[in-house]
């Protein structure tokens, strides 16, 4: 039977080559749409680095204008502005604080994830020992200010065996936490460990200790989005609550409610003035970090979506198309399939015959296809040297999925005209033989 449907296809060969051109090149076109979703895909879900966003509102402080008619003058002496500044703040901190409806508040300087913020810096590490000799390789982060209760708060993620306390007391002990998306946690410890992190080109000290930072944790990369390539590492850097100058200088308040009392907090801010204004500081509207990460996934969101209707689409098109061209075929072999029937074959067997066609065609597409993929990926994609599958990796997945859809839309191409041949009857079907 081999030999016979090998034989047969070689005589139809004319009509086999222009079906397989037409299977590759839908191949391929599926194929470079999947590694594209694949891709996206794999960046979407990366590990965010923080938790659940549920019961936590940003709260935005700003300074009213120097020419209302409320305002007080502070007046020049700097500290005496800190000291004066700080207690208004510290007001509708401590309004905040005193609130049944709240279970801790932060000072957070771009320190929540889904701000499209980047604070960044280049920084150098130091060896264990504090001399000049720098690692050589520059450290790009985004720094993020948060006093050391937000780590619970935001869910931050430690790695490399530390745990949340760790990383809390790293904070109150002016430690720097960082993070690094180049290595695995286990790397990561031998890479850090013991070591001190100084801002890259200060050469004002000759050893570069004195503005050396020592490394009290690491933690995994806090994401600004789901759906973004991360461009930097996360350093965290500890903030004291109680210090006037933090209290001064931060405009960013973080607010973690008790389950269940969101409601409730937004109406009581909206009620309670002292949470509202204190001197010449006002509070902003609680800003729910849940509402800041659907703001920013909205379009990306979208953009992914579209994405996948688009396959959806292609595969329906390429069913259609596919379809018409198996229906035209098979309606020309009617009496092939009569004859048969005749001979004894059972439907079954002309099923299986029909289906090892389509499956060989496909199979001589394919490959060529997934070179071409290859090709594609290599020569126009761009794939981060971060992600967690390499790029034949991309390219094998997309390719699984390609043969596998491929393959369903071509078997239920063929049953549908086949189906419908087998049930002509032998005479009609040969009449015109």
């Amino acid at each position: 039977m081999k030999r016979d449907l090998l034989k047969q296809m070689g005589n139809q060969w004319r009509d086999n080559f222009w079906l397989t051109l037409e299977l590759l090149i839908v191949a391929a076109v599926i194929g470079i749409v999947s590694m594209t979703i694949v891709r996206e895909l794999e960046v979407y879900t990366r590990p965010m680095g923080t938790g659940s966003t549920e019961g936590i509102f940003v709260i935005n402080v700003d300074e009213i204008a120097k020419q209302a008619p409320d305002y007080v003058d502070y007046g020049e002496d700097q500290q005496k502005v800190v000291e004066l500044v700080a207690r208004d703040k510290g007001r509708m901190l401590a309004a905040i604080r005193e609130s049944k409806n709240v279970e801790t508040v932060g000072l957070s300087q771009n320190g929540v994830p889904y701000q499209l913020n980047n604070s960044g810096g280049r920084f150098e590490l130091l060896e264990p020992s504090g001399i000049a000799r720098v690692d050589t390789t520059p450290y790009y982060t985004n720094m993020r200010y948060i006093t050391p209760n937000l780590v619970k708060v935001l869910g931050i993620e430690p790695i490399g065996g530390y745990t949340q306390a760790d990383i809390e007391k790293a904070l109150s002990n002016e430690q720097i936490v960082v993070s690094d998306f180049r290595k695995l946690p286990e790397e990561m410890v031998k890479h850090f460990a013991g070591k001190k992190m100084v801002a890259a080109g200060y050469d004002e000290d000759p050893n570069r200790t004195s503005y050396a930072f020592p490394i009290g944790g690491l933690v995994r990369n806090m994401r600004r989005m789901a759906y973004e390539e991360p461009l930097q590492a996360t350093m965290l850097v500890g903030l004291k609550d109680g210090d006037p100058n933090t209290v001064a200088f931060v405009r960013e308040w973080v607010v973690k409610v008790k389950p269940g009392q969101e409601e409730a907090f937004l109406r009581e801010f909206s009620e309670n003035a002292e949470m509202r204004r204190a001197g010449n500081f006002v509070t902003r509207q609680p800003v729910s970090l849940d509402s800041m990460k659907k703001a920013v996934h909205t379009e990306s969101a979208n953009n992914q979506n579209l994405l996948i209707t688009a396959m959806v689409f292609l595969l329906l098109i390429v069913f259609l198309g596919l379809l018409g061209s198996f229906w035209y075929r098979i309606s020309q072999r009617e009496g092939e399939i009569a004859i048969r029937q005749v001979t004894g074959a059972t439907k079954g067997d002309i099923l299986r015959r029909i289906f090892a066609e389509g499956m060989i065609l496909l199979l001589i597409a394919w490959i060529p296809a997934t070179v071409i993929d290859y090709v594609m990926m290599e020569k126009v994609f761009e794939w981060s040297d971060y992600s967690r599958i390499s790029r034949l990796g991309g390219v094998a997945i997309a390719s699984a999925f390609t043969l596998l859809s491929m393959t369903v839309i071509i078997l239920l191409g063929l049953w549908f005209p086949a189906r419908k041949a087998m049930r002509v009857e032998p005479v009609e079907a040969l009449k015109d033989e």
